[in-house]
């Protein structure tokens, strides 16, 4: 995606609110796209520019319109939304702006911590929570293929349950940076028992 489409697009939900957050079926919607197509833009493998605006416009419609706040967010984009963030964060796709997805990944939590405690960090593989609501858990998996899976509870089981964004912060970078380098030396000792 063209970070001047995305331009496009805030600068017409700015101008046009009721069009896209209203209560209507119709406006509800629309709306909906707009959300996937920006979650489309936090994309790990997006350009730096168009991964940088999606940020800020999703501050910005968070600050103006409580967008993390809506029903609509926290029913069918929340989960992706982290899952794509984290995704960032693990992957290290876009290391200059660690601590701006980590302030947006707060703001999305902080409107409830309770589901990003019960749900997201959720390692319950019997739950009747949806995959994608797993989003550590299966990130995990997918960024640390060589680490063994006690050592991934043991990382999620580890993440500090307080409130406060400096503490969450922290407590975020902790969990990739610690899962990052476990994964390097499990990796490094499987290379060297081949070698």
């Amino acid at each position: 995606m063209h970070v001047g489409v995305l331009r496009l697009i805030y600068s017409l939900l700015l101008a046009h609110t009721r069009y896209f957050f209203g209560t209507d079926e119709s406006v509800l919607r629309i709306l909906n796209s707009v959300l996937s197509l920006f979650n489309a833009a936090v994309d790990d493998k997006a350009e730096l520019s168009t991964f940088t605006y999606a940020l800020e416009a999703l501050d910005s419609l968070n600050d103006k319109q409580n967008l993390f706040q809506r029903l609509l967010f926290i029913t069918y984009h929340r989960s992706n939304y982290l899952f794509s963030l984290f995704a960032s964060l693990f992957g290290k796709a876009h290391e200059l702006l660690r601590d701006e997805i980590i302030r947006t990944i707060y703001n999305i939590v902080a409107v409830d911590f309770a589901p990003f405690h019960s749900h997201v960090l959720t390692s319950d593989s019997s739950s009747r929570i949806s995959h994608c609501s797993q989003v550590l858990p299966v990130l995990l998996d997918k960024f640390t293929p060589s680490l063994p899976q006690a050592i991934k509870l043991q990382l999620i089981g580890s993440f500090d349950r307080s409130a406060d964004a400096p503490t969450f912060a922290q407590s975020v970078l902790t969990l990739v940076n610690d899962a990052c380098y476990f994964n390097a030396r499990q990796t490094n000792r499987g290379q060297a028992s081949l070698g």
